[in-house]
């Protein structure tokens, strides 16, 4: 390596270091300006990618756990709308060393349980490179996916790899990706993604009308207007009860002979740093987030909370004056 490519990946590794020890906030304000070009507005977020941010900071719960992790999702899944919808898990291990090729069949689907981006699809276990799924697979293992777009609900995901059943539909040459956007429940954009090959991945987006938009959000269009599936009603039915009291939720799914399977559930999409083309779409799904209807909600909670504490503590006050009173009674009692 030359002393410029030396110079550059120690710069690289001095700015991530010092990226790593930023707050989530002015992390994001950092990145946001670099992938968007403009500053991010916390305080009163517009946009869809700035309310994606305000709720990376703002909105978190424990179960945000459990739904982004690609294993204990299936049993959240499940808990809610049954197990016929969640794709077969054919083995689970939490280190690359563990794999175990002898008890794989002939084409499946490998993928890190903590991140984003390790999957891989074997159509041929023959022909299919296990040092080089290891390789990869071992280095993703060691690294906190939380710290690419400060996503905090991957922060305490449990690092493993899981295989799963490889889902073929018979009236499709290739598995197609419906993911459902949804807010509290309401059903407002369908996008269909094709993946033609391992970087060829074309996303095509609809309204709830059906009708197709010209748009693009991060992957180009196919330039294709696509039928919808076949077990469109069930998806959707499936989608509402998963994002029922959730202000934006992606829940994506596919077709295997006209019979839906959730894929995962996603809670951030592009984690707020993907650039939306043209501008008015990233503002429309901004639009949609009510984080107005969040906060009220939360107001209502903590005041919930109050009023059952205080009327538990006035329980416990009179509780205590009768315990009391009949505690000087009985002293009496025993003293007479």
């Amino acid at each position: 390596m030359s002393t410029e490519g030396v110079s550059r990946k120690v710069k690289n590794i001095v700015h991530s270091i010092y990226l790593d020890h930023l707050s989530d906030e002015a992390y994001c304000k950092v990145k946001f300006k670099r992938a968007l070009g403009s500053e991010l507005d916390i305080s009163n977020p517009q946009t869809y990618n700035e309310k994606v941010q305000w709720l990376k900071m703002n909105y978190r719960l424990p179960v945000f756990t459990r739904m982004v992790d690609k294993y204990e999702a299936k049993d959240y899944i499940k808990h809610l709308v049954g197990e016929d919808v969640i794709i077969p898990t054919i083995a689970v291990w939490e280190s690359a060393e563990e794999i175990d090729p002898s008890i794989l069949p002939d084409r499946f689907v490998m993928k890190c349980t903590h991140d984003s981006h390790t999957v891989f699809v074997c159509k041929d276990k023959e022909k299919f490179d296990f040092e080089a799924a290891k390789k990869q697979i071992g280095k993703a293992l060691k690294k906190n996916f939380y710290y690419v777009g400060r996503e905090w609900p991957y922060k305490n995901v449990k690092p493993r790899v899981i295989v799963e059943e490889y889902l073929e539909d018979n009236n499709s040459p290739s598995l197609l990706d419906y993911k459902f956007y949804m807010f509290y429940g309401t059903y407002k954009m369908l996008s269909i993604t094709e993946r033609a090959s391992q970087h060829e991945v074309f996303i095509d987006y609809y309204d709830e009308s059906g009708t197709q938009i010209d748009m693009t959000w991060g992957y180009p269009s196919s330039g294709k207007n696509r039928s919808f599936p076949k077990s469109f009603p069930q998806m959707l039915q499936l989608a509402k009860k998963l994002s029922r009291d959730l202000p934006f939720l992606r829940v994506d799914m596919y077709e295997v002979n006209c019979h839906p399977f959730v894929g995962e559930l996603t809670l951030y999409d592009g984690a707020g740093f993907d650039r939306i083309e043209p501008a008015k779409w990233d503002k429309q799904l901004g639009d949609w987030i009510d984080l107005e209807k969040l906060i009220r909600g939360g107001y209502r909670l903590v005041l919930f909370y109050l009023v059952k504490k205080t009327y538990q503590g006035i329980l416990t006050f009179d509780r205590r004056i009768e315990e009391h009173k009949c505690a000087d009674i009985s002293m009496k009692e025993v003293a007479a």
